[in-house]
């Protein structure tokens, strides 16, 4: 058994630099190491000793080396040539033909540069053989590609395929796009096709975005911005992802709507576009039309021609008011707000019944709270926009609470300026024409003429003519609202 003593005198003997002496002390400790060679402590001064000019003491360290059977000795040796990639080192590996047993990536390296292959690669150690597809050794680079292309059909491809998705431009994606590979998960194999632009492939598995839908619901918001890149930058079809049954405008998010209407612009999908502003707030609307004027595009259908025609009119040199979001960093009154969005959570009743005695900083932070928490009912939209202090009224326009009732809204005013001035630019460009009513049609003959002036006067008109058009276009019969 090695001692520490044994240890420390042989680390002398490698550090002396006496002449003829220190030759001879390293030749002795190089002999009696080689005798008790299966310990892995001894390992990283053997190697020492076989990168040594004298060639007796490298002759018999290498001796000694060629000699291992202790798995923990042998597995030393594979790291130290893991490491530093020793030409000395890997000409002894190549002739023992020395396998460490652990760890897996250590296994899974020696094992390729011995020319070995694997028929079965473990599912956990594929992020180890991508990565050994950019190692400095083309012989390990080949293998570990081989073993790849080479997976059968169960756990492993699966992984290699879900490799493919985060990494559409990766060498997983090149691998299992080459090979054909299929994902044992239906859903899962169309994101695939679909992120590495196999759209052809694609189509004939999900020519509805079904399977794809179902996945992008469910995923990160890192996985949907690649979905996203792929819509944006793919062919034709990949435009229909957004604005059908399985996931209509209504139910998207700004980045959604962005994309979608982005690529409807860059095919010249105009009747999509036409379609989008009679569903959007005119926040999208007002661009919208503006890029069917420029493309001097009008629908076959002769009411929505004369209804374009109507917007492109009322639209004209309409600017639309940056959508501010409260940061709490700008003022008191959005820190006011920032802090009750960050205490969202509590129940609607209870937050309706603190703001009949809360303070107007306190009713501020309500607001923000209720509008965190999202739908509420028209009783508490009414409660809060006819609250007695105009700092709540101001709240409920600055987070947008009662952007439905903008007409109403008008019919009333209000005696605060700045409520009146922040209502307009909210409600009537956040308004989605999806949720007019028929009562939405009666209320403009009711309100002020002062309504429709000012730089928002043809917004007004431009929805109202949307509403209407909507309200004649739904079915009778069905009872619901367009």
């Amino acid at each position: 058994m090695t001692s520490y003593a044994d240890l420390q005198r042989w680390q002398q003997a490698f550090k002396s630099r006496i002449p003829v002496l220190g030759s001879r002390a390293r030749r002795k400790a190089v002999g009696e190491m080689a005798k008790t060679s299966n310990n892995r402590k001894i390992i990283p001064m053997l190697i020492q000793a076989l990168d040594s000019n004298e060639e007796d003491v490298s002759a018999a360290a290498r001796e000694a080396l060629m000699d291992l059977h202790d798995d923990e000795a042998i597995e030393a040796l594979c790291d130290t040539w893991s490491k530093s990639r020793n030409p000395h080192i890997e000409e002894i590996l190549l002739s023992r033909k020395y396998l460490p047993k652990k760890p897996v990536s250590l296994h899974v390296l020696v094992a390729l540069r011995l020319g070995n292959h694997f028929g079965s690669v473990p599912r956990k150690a594929l992020p180890f053989f991508i990565h050994l597809l950019q190692d400095q050794d083309e012989a390990i680079r080949a293998k570990a590609e081989k073993s790849l292309r080479k997976i059968p059909p169960g756990p492993a491809r699966d992984g290699l395929c879900d490799l493919a998705v985060e990494a559409p431009c990766g060498p997983a994606a090149k691998i299992v796009t080459d090979e054909g590979f299929r994902h044992s998960d239906p859903e899962r194999h169309c994101v695939m096709l679909f992120v590495t632009r196999q759209f052809d492939q694609y189509f004939e598995e999900d020519d509805g975005f079904r399977n794809l839908q179902a996945q992008y619901d469910q995923g990160n918001e890192q996985f949907k911005a690649r979905i996203l890149d792929v819509i944006r930058s793919g062919d034709r079809r990949c435009t229909g992802f957004f604005g059908t049954k399985t996931k209509p405008l209504s139910e998207c998010s700004d980045r959604e709507i962005g994309a979608a209407i982005n690529g409807w612009q860059e095919h010249k999908e105009y009747d999509k576009l036409f379609a989008a502003c009679l569903e959007l707030p005119l926040h999208y609307g007002i661009p919208i039309v503006e890029s069917l004027r420029r493309a001097q595009w009008s629908p076959d259908d002769l009411k929505k021609r004369t209804l374009l025609e109507t917007l492109v009119r009322e639209l004209d040199d309409a600017e639309i008011p940056p959508r501010r979001k409260p940061s709490g960093g700008t003022s008191l009154f959005e820190a006011w707000l920032a802090n009750g969005s960050e205490q969202s959570g509590q129940g609607e009743v209870e937050l309706l019944s603190r703001l009949k005695s809360a303070t107007p900083p306190e009713g501020v932070q309500i607001v923000g709270a209720l509008a965190a928490n999202g739908l509420m009912s028209n009783e508490s939209i009414e409660a809060v926009l006819h609250n007695p202090h105009w700092l709540v009224r101001l709240a409920a326009r600055a987070t947008g609470i009662g952007a439905n009732q903008f007409f109403i809204r008008d019919a009333k005013g209000d005696s605060v300026f700045w409520v009146t001035e922040l209502m307009r630019s909210t409600t009537i460009l956040d308004f989605a024409p999806t949720m007019g009513t028929p009562a939405d049609l009666r209320r403009p003959k009711h309100v002020p003429r002062r309504a429709f002036a000012g730089r928002l006067a043809g917004a007004r008109r431009a929805l109202q003519a949307i509403l209407a058009h909507r309200r004649a276009e739904s079915p009778r019969s069905s009872g619901r609202n367009p």
